[in-house]
């Protein structure tokens, strides 16, 4: 098994109120992604929620919430599947890489969100369009060159 997550600092029903609602909904924190002077990456957050139904959660991700987060897009993402303004669900919990499913990776050139192909012995990281060539990497690289940070779960395009 391929782990899918690097260690990280740590639609619904979803609105930005500090307060919400008691023991229905669970506060998925709202966060930036940094990286530090050493590289290290981390989620910092900002001090707003999202709140979404434990049972919405429950049916669509079936994830332990704590381990989610929202987060805004920023810069050039996956074409036209998530742009820049984009906000993101993710979980930030480790496990294995699935083949088709989107991630939030720290590679050689930085932040990067692509989706992931599992070819045999080699992981391909492609960009949804046409113009954009997918990059397979080999798995005895994999952990060397990229560190999973999240897997990408919703996506929200502003109206």
């Amino acid at each position: 098994m391929l782990d899918r997550c690097a260690s990280a600092a740590s639609p619904g029903d979803a609105t930005d109120e500090q307060e919400g609602p008691e023991t229905d909904h669970y506060p998925v924190p709202v966060v930036k992604v940094l990286v530090d002077d050493s590289g290290a990456v981390g989620f910092e957050e900002t001090g707003a929620v999202h709140w979404l139904s434990n049972s919405f959660l429950d049916r669509e991700y079936g994830v332990d919430p704590h381990h989610l987060r929202e987060l805004r897009v920023s810069g050039l993402s996956l074409g036209d599947t998530i742009r820049s303004g984009d906000r993101v669900l993710v979980d930030s919990d480790c496990g294995v890489l699935n083949d088709g499913s989107v991630f939030l990776l720290r590679g050689p050139l930085g932040l990067l969100i692509r989706r992931i192909g599992l070819r045999g012995e080699t992981v391909v990281l492609r960009k949804d369009g046409a113009d954009a060539p997918d990059q397979a990497v080999p798995l005895e690289k994999w952990t060397e060159k990229y560190h999973s940070l999240a897997q990408i779960l919703e996506v929200r395009h502003p109206l």
